[in-house]
């Protein structure tokens, strides 16, 4: 089925560069489910339990909001701008600096970052 898409044009949440990040983020649901599965497998792998059932769903917001911010500096990121890190996530966002975002600067390869991801967050 076609990934659908709805945005609220009155949430003042959606409001300039935040409306490409959602719109971005939104759709990006259509492309994670790869990336959910290998973090589950790499954990799996490690014997290792993920801090967050979710951590796929952090991984999603850190790396629209990265590949915005380099088209619109000026973006706040969705989840720092509402706490998401503070409340929901509190662990992943130094992960994903150390891990992930290398490989969001093209330094790196997919496995390799999702590997070290795992092995930083997992318990």
């Amino acid at each position: 089925a076609p990934t659908l898409i709805t945005a609220s044009s009155s949430s003042q949440r959606n409001v300039g560069p935040a409306m490409v990040e959602m719109l971005f983020h939104e759709s990006s649901h259509a492309l994670i489910v790869k990336t959910r599965d290998e973090l589950r497998k790499e954990a799996g792998s490690l014997k290792k339990e993920l801090p967050y059932p979710d951590l796929w769903h952090a991984l999603l917001f850190y790396t629209n909001s990265e590949i915005v911010k380099k088209q619109l500096p000026e973006l706040e990121p969705y989840a720092t701008k509402y706490g998401f890190w503070q409340d929901n996530w509190p662990l992943a966002l130094p992960v994903f600096e150390k891990d992930w975002k290398p490989f969001l600067d093209g330094k790196g390869n997919f496995r390799d970052a999702l590997k070290q991801v795992v092995a930083d967050s997992a318990k």
